[in-house]
């Protein structure tokens, strides 16, 4: 008979440790191409897919354990989660009531989210199922690792900035730390077990949105700004054809289970940091020091002169595919020809910023999870990045190839970025003039329409947001005559370019 983590641990610190372990270990491995909407089965999925619910896999699962649309032939009920989950971890030994505990910090979180408790999301008859395999989950997580819940809390907050449901695979974004005790990595998988079981039993639809709503976010965001860019008269007529404002007339957010509501905020969290979140103080104030200093403190050796090279070129190649997605139509090849010659160019200057800071030695400290600032470093975080994109730029040559992007620090990854910005600006002025004017447009702009955006995707439900998207589709692909794709599919070539393979 095979033991269970607790009959195999000591106490809550041994418990927590082989939880983690068995959970990092259980997201191992990469991604698999499906199709669309999904487009990407998590490695555990794969997994589970492939077992029969007679295999061993299954033998020793709770009827808590996966969630499902739809109630059981016997509804569970808080007697019963109470027992599942004191089968994971009591503390009644020592006289501690560990469940009533970690269900009050549960119970806490979920209302942040969802504005009610856990006992009425228990009440709640259309739910309540749901709901009791929700807390049965997240109570598991809770024993692997606390932190998990404040994830799906803390808008914006940097500790979290680099946890990803989607990554090439879960490396430390710090080279020198163990994966196993990478926190970076322990949450990542927290939130792969808590996807992948909360999908389990899910329509391909549900499945589909709810993996992709960052990637669906950015798609939203994308039309918005094209919409925008057009000519007054057009940009009325476009954005209402484009947004349902019936959708955002809604007074109240649809009714959804507890645990689609949990994946969204996960997701709305990401998104709130990555557009509106960048422009942190440290960076700011790195960006405005980098040119200030004049001492060359380092020498450029071949090597990191590669490094510093292909980084440019990198970035050069990341704004001309931003510049190329946001046109939507089709371009010229005398179109295409003279973006190549500007990426060129670009490359250059980005060449000599990224070589004027290596040699004055600048430093950015990160302060999230993952790194440590006493052994990362500007540099070492470029050099992790061409890694990774090295035989695009060495062998391919490709400026429209998919670039991976992850295992990136973000908070370097912005810098960096804000630096490659600021060298290819085509007239002449200082740092701060610079981070001035675009931080009034671009604060001010994100702000409304992440606001707009959010407000908007989250006033459908899943199989709803899926027909919106179907129609947005239509209304583009008429508008820029080819087709056009909100959520595009991914395919076995470009997942095999990612690493998803």
């Amino acid at each position: 008979m095979k033991l269970t983590d607790t009959a195999q641990a000591k106490n809550l610190e041994q418990l927590r440790s082989l939880k983690r372990k068995k959970l990092v270990e259980r997201h191992k491995g990469v991604y698999v191409a499906t199709c669309y909407p999904e487009n990407h089965l998590l490695p555990f999925e794969s997994k589970l897919r492939s077992l029969e619910k007679t295999s061993g896999e299954f033998t020793n699962c709770s009827e808590f354990d996966f969630l499902y649309q739809g109630k059981p032939e016997t509804p569970l009920s808080k007697k019963g989660l109470r027992g599942a989950c004191e089968a994971l971890y009591t503390d009644s030994d020592k006289g501690e009531d560990y469940f009533s505990y970690a269900k009050e910090t549960i119970s806490k979180h979920i209302k942040t989210i969802t504005g009610k408790s856990l006992a009425e999301w228990l009440e709640d008859k259309e739910f309540d199922q749901d709901a009791f395999k929700t807390a049965y989950l997240l109570y598991d997580l809770h024993l692997a690792t606390p932190s998990g819940l404040e994830m799906l809390t803390k808008k914006a907050d940097p500790r979290f900035a680099e946890v990803e449901l989607f990554t090439g695979h879960h490396q430390p974004k710090n080279r020198n730390t163990k994966s196993e005790e990478d926190q970076v990595i322990v949450l990542s998988a927290w939130l792969k077990e808590f996807f992948s079981k909360t999908l389990f039993h899910r329509s391909e639809i549900e499945r589909g949105m709810a993996k992709n709503l960052d990637m669906i976010f950015t798609g939203y965001h994308s039309v918005y700004q094209y919409v925008d860019g057009c000519n007054e008269q057009l940009r009325a007529k476009l954005h209402s054809a484009v947004f349902d404002e019936q959708i955002l007339a809604r007074k109240l957010k649809p009714r959804e289970p507890l645990s689609t509501e949990l994946m969204r905020a996960w997701q709305g969290n990401v998104k709130y940091h990555n557009l509106s979140n960048c422009a942190q103080i440290e960076i700011q104030n790195c960006f405005l020091k980098a040119g200030k200093q004049k001492e060359k403190q380092r020498t450029i050796t071949a090597k990191v002169d590669d490094v510093l090279l292909l980084g440019a070129r990198l970035f050069s190649w990341l704004f001309l595919q931003d510049t190329v997605k946001v046109t939507f139509h089709q371009l010229s090849d005398s179109n295409y020809q003279q973006l190549l010659n500007i990426t060129t160019r670009r490359e250059k200057l980005i060449y000599a910023h990224f070589t004027n800071d290596y040699q004055n030695g600048v430093k950015l400290s990160v302060k999230g999870i993952g790194e440590d600032s006493k052994r990362t470093s500007l540099f070492n975080s470029l050099e992790g990045f061409v890694d990774s994109n090295r035989s695009l730029l060495t062998v391919n040559m490709d400026p429209f190839a998919i670039i991976k992007l992850d295992n990136n620090c973000e908070t370097h990854h912005n810098y960096l970025r804000l630096r490659a910005i600021f060298a290819c600006q085509e007239e002449s002025i200082s740092a701060q003039e610079f981070l001035s004017r675009n931080q009034r447009v671009s604060i001010q702009y994100n702000n409304t329409v992440v606001e707009y955006v959010e407000n908007y995707i989250n006033s459908m439900t899943l199989d709803e947001l899926n027909s919106d998207i179907n129609r947005i589709n239509k209304v583009l692909s008429k508008h820029i005559g080819s087709e056009f794709m909100l959520l595009p599919t991914a395919s076995e070539k470009e997942l095999l370019n990612q690493g998803f393979s």
